[in-house]
């Protein structure tokens, strides 16, 4: 029996020892399959990204063709129109001397105008009998600051001093004189406190002296 259960044991292991180098044979062929699938996948992927330079390189090789090409044909427009272009040039230079000339001779001709006018109504002051007694005198701050002859004569309590008094009397008040007034400050201050139309201010204003300016301010609407 012993003996059988060893034989047994040796056709076991052997099936094992044989199962075992089966299972490693599958294992390495897989893996040698996964690496050529894994070199050919590499290779395609070289190819196409090789594929895609060539196209790149081949659109910008057009596109530099195409570029060279439009630059050779707009020399060729450029060289075909440069008479054309020569022509328009001189023609708008010449167009903008003559318009230069004609404003230049415009001004001429105006400046002899002025000129013209100038000795005519040089002529015309020549003309007048105290022409020449004009330009004896010489013009003279204090001479004109001094009083006349109508202004000597006049009595200093008449006299009127425009420098100094303005052109016209003052017949009223002045704001200074006005706002200065005890009875304007009166009224401002009961206006203030929004006793202007009371029976109060009625009264102190009566006690106080009836003069214009306290009667005006009565009435105005300040």
């Amino acid at each position: 029996r012993l003996q059988e259960q060893r034989a047994r044991n040796r056709v076991r292991l052997a099936e094992l020892e044989h199962e075992r180098a089966e299972r490693q044979e599958q294992e390495e062929e897989e893996r040698r399959h996964a690496e050529e699938l894994a070199e050919i996948e590499r290779q395609r992927k070289h190819a196409v990204v090789a594929q895609l330079n060539e196209q790149r390189a081949f659109a910008a090789a057009m596109a530099r063709l195409a570029m060279e090409q439009a630059d050779e044909q707009e020399r060729a427009e450029k060289a075909r129109r440069a008479p054309e272009n020569k022509a328009r040039v001189e023609h708008r230079e010449a167009e903008r001397q003559r318009r230069l000339e004609e404003v230049a001779a415009i001004a001429e001709e105006a400046e002899r105008e002025r000129q013209r006018a100038e000795q005519g109504l040089d002529a015309i002051r020549k003309s007048v009998p105290y022409y020449y007694k004009l330009q004896e005198i010489v013009p003279s701050r204090k001479r004109l600051e001094k009083a006349t002859f109508s202004s000597a004569v006049v009595p200093d309590a008449a006299y009127h001093n425009y420098n100094k008094d303005g052109l016209f009397r003052k017949t009223g008040f002045s704001s200074d004189q006005v706002c200065g007034d005890v009875r304007f400050k009166v009224i401002e201050a009961l206006r203030s406190k929004g006793l202007r139309n009371s029976a109060y201010a009625a009264t102190l204003l009566r006690s106080m002296n009836s003069h214009t300016l306290v009667n005006k301010n009565l009435h105005s609407t300040m």
